[in-house]
C-alpha cells in the first residue's frame, strides 16, 4: 500500500480489495454450481489437518449456528463433496473430511479465481458439479 495514504484510505482500500476478491470467489464458486456458504464450507473443511473438524468446530469457524451446519454438511455430504467419519476410540465423535470430489472442486474454484488453467487431471469435474448444482438447488429452496 502506498505510505502516503492515511489509515483510514489504507483501510478503505483494503476493504474494497477484499470485497472484490469475495465477490471473485462467489461468482466462481456459483458457476462450479456451489452455493457461497457451501463453497466457505469446503475451504472451512479443508483448513483442518489430522481427523478432521467436528460440526461444532465447523460452526464456531463459520459463525453460524450448528442446525445451519448439519444443513450444509448434509448437503455436501449428498453431492460427494465431503464424508461424515466417526472417531474409531469414541463413536460419539464424527468428524468432517474432504473427498477426492471435494478437494477437486476446491482446487477448480481456486485455478479460476487466480486465473490459472483448470486441471482434469483427476474424475471429470463436470460430472461432480452437476451433482453440486441439483444440491445447491435443493438447499436455496430450503433458504440455506
Amino acid at each position: 500500500m502506498n505510505s502516503d495514504m492515511n489509515s483510514t484510505e489504507q483501510i478503505a482500500a483494503s476493504y474494497v480489495d477484499c470485497r472484490n476478491f469475495l465477490h471473485k470467489v462467489q461468482s466462481v464458486s456459483r458457476s462450479a454450481g456451489l452455493g457461497p456458504r457451501q463453497y466457505e464450507l469446503l475451504v472451512t473443511v479443508s483448513q483442518w489437518k489430522s481427523k478432521g473438524p467436528t460440526v461444532r468446530n465447523i460452526a464456531e469457524s463459520m459463525r453460524i449456528r450448528h442446525n445451519t451446519t448439519v444443513e450444509l454438511i448434509d448437503r455436501a455430504t449428498e453431492c460427494g463433496a465431503i464424508e461424515r467419519v466417526r472417531d474409531g476410540s469414541d463413536r460419539r465423535k464424527v468428524y468432517v473430511r474432504l473427498t477426492p470430489h471435494g478437494e477437486e472442486v476446491l482446487r477448480t474454484v481456486a485455478d479460476q479465481v487466480l486465473g490459472r488453467e483448470v486441471r482434469t487431471d483427476s474424475e471429470p469435474v463436470p460430472e461432480f458439479l452437476n451433482g453440486a448444482e441439483k444440491v445447491n438447488a435443493a438447499g436455496a429452496s430450503a433458504g440455506v
